[in-house]
This record gives C-alpha cells, sequence and structure tokens, in this order.
C-alpha cells in the first residue's frame, strides 16, 4: 500500500520531519495562525469532531505535538488553555 507523505507511518528518510494525524494537524494549522495567543479546547477542537472534543484526547494529541515540535513548542496555561511559541531564527 503507497501512502501519502504526510501519513507514511515509517519514512523513509530521518529527516522527514514530524508526521501528524488528521486531528494534529488541525489543531497545528490553528496554533501555527495564532502563535503566542492562549487557545482554549474549544478554540483548537472547533474543526474537530465531537469524538475528539474530550479534554483527555486534546491533552494526548498536544502530547504528539510536544514530542514532534519539542517540549517548548507548546505551553499549558492552567485552566485557560495552551499556546504554541514558535521557535526565534538564530
Amino acid at each position: 500500500m503507497t501512502y501519502p507523505f504526510f501519513a507514511t507511518p515509517y519514512p523513509d528518510r530521518k529527516d522527514a520531519g514530524p508526521i501528524f494525524g488528521a486531528e494534529q494537524r488541525a489543531i497545528v494549522g490553528v496554533m501555527v495562525r495564532n502563535p503566542g495567543k492562549v487557545l482554549s479546547m474549544d478554540e483548537l477542537s472547533a474543526g474537530l469532531t465531537p469524538m475528539t472534543r474530550t479534554p483527555r484526547r486534546m491533552e494526548t494529541l498536544i502530547d504528539g505535538i510536544r514530542s514532534a515540535l519539542g517540549p517548548d513548542a507548546v505551553v499549558d496555561v492552567p485552566r485557560r488553555g495552551w499556546r504554541y511559541v514558535p521557535a526565534t531564527a538564530i
């Protein structure tokens, strides 16, 4: 079976970059459009299915994003949501 480049389970190259599922891509898209802004669960999950809109599922998706982009890329803001912190260019 041939997978599209963004869904390949085992990338052939070491520099293939982070591999996200559809839900994570939607969340990262919202975060990238609003860098530095605190986003609530409702704002991040606006385009996702109702089954995804649970606090536990959102934490799991955010943890996956952190593991791909680095632990400092997404910051928890207690009782408010999450904030995407873009990497600064050196």
